[in-house]
């Protein structure tokens, strides 16, 4: 968000917002709303950002965009997430975790199930996070919040081994970074 910039990227997403009300842009606002949310989240106010997410989603259910209900269902996860209530982080992931497997996103699974892990704090709880959702806590899940495929997460599961073998488990376990905060760049912005 514009380097951190938060009151340029406020600023940005505002006028989108104000834009797209003027011309009736339901999608563009609810855009505009996500990342209003997203800003408030990187700032650490997790009750604000939860409250525009929650405007977002409703626009989003309002215009039946379900990639766009995924996406704050998962943004609204990491809010519960950050603010220690871990039932509602599950619940939330869990209803976006429905509808990219509806829309075979293996993108947004991912980043889903890796908010999961997150949840359960390292990459071996994740492990058996994702065992016990597929196997002995199945019917506990399903009969709470719909079915999670088998094969979806072996396939997460597959690709999280694969990483860890090229190294990348330094990275699971750690309660949040940023990408951004992986690259340099220079005055102008360059990479």
């Amino acid at each position: 968000l514009l380097r951190k910039n938060f009151v340029r990227a406020a600023d940005y997403a505002k006028q989108s917002l104000a834009l797209s009300q003027k011309i009736g842009f339901k999608k563009g606002e609810a855009k505009s709303v996500n990342i209003l949310g997203e800003i408030h989240y990187r700032k650490g106010e997790f009750k604000e950002a939860e409250l525009e997410f929650n405007k977002a989603l409703a626009i989003y259910e309002a215009i039946q965009n379900i990639s766009g209900v995924a996406e704050t269902k998962n943004h609204l996860g990491t809010c519960f997430y950050k603010r220690g209530d871990n039932e509602a982080a599950i619940k939330n992931f869990t209803q976006a975790l429905r509808v990219f497997e509806d829309l075979k996103s293996l993108d947004g699974l991912t980043a889903t199930y890796i908010n999961i892990g997150l949840v359960y704090d390292n990459l071996k709880d994740f492990k058996k996070a994702l065992q016990f959702l597929t196997n002995d806590g199945k019917e506990e899940i399903k009969a709470e919040y719909g079915a999670i495929s088998t094969s979806t997460a072996s396939i997460v599961l597959r690709k999280i081994i694969e990483i860890e073998k090229q190294g990348a488990e330094l990275f699971f376990g750690e309660k949040a970074f940023e990408g951004e905060d992986l690259l340099r760049m220079d005055d102008n912005g360059d990479g």
